[in-house]
């Protein structure tokens, strides 16, 4: 099992305002941070979550409700990025997708 920490890292706080000092924007005063949260991870669900992190934009949306994974982006990116998955991790990114999906429309909905 991995073990994945949510939130940002120090390290990625510095490179956010070092990218915000560079556009000449200023760089907001941090909140004070709790204990993260320890998320825990199978090792056989790691590729298919790299994989969902890796790509930027490949879920549809309509009106502003998630549609689900764009499989054709999804097809393209694969093809042009020369990786190559397994069909289980293919199968494990749907999932994600399909979680995601429920996810964002049902937080919408929620929104007055």
């Amino acid at each position: 099992m991995i073990a994945l920490i949510d939130g940002p890292t120090p390290t990625d706080d510095n490179e956010w305002h070092q990218e915000l000092k560079d556009w000449g924007l200023p760089i907001p005063l941090s909140p004070q941070r709790s204990e993260p949260t320890l998320i825990e991870l199978w090792q056989e669900n790691a590729t298919a979550l790299e994989w969902w992190l890796s790509l930027p934009q490949f879920l549809r949306w309509h009106n502003g409700i998630c549609l689900g994974m764009d499989v054709q982006a999804v097809a393209a990116d694969l093809q042009l990025s020369q990786r190559s998955y397994s069909p289980d991790d293919y199968d494990r990114l749907k999932v994600i997708a399909a979680t995601v999906t429920e996810s964002v429309n049902l937080r919408n909905e929620s929104k007055p």
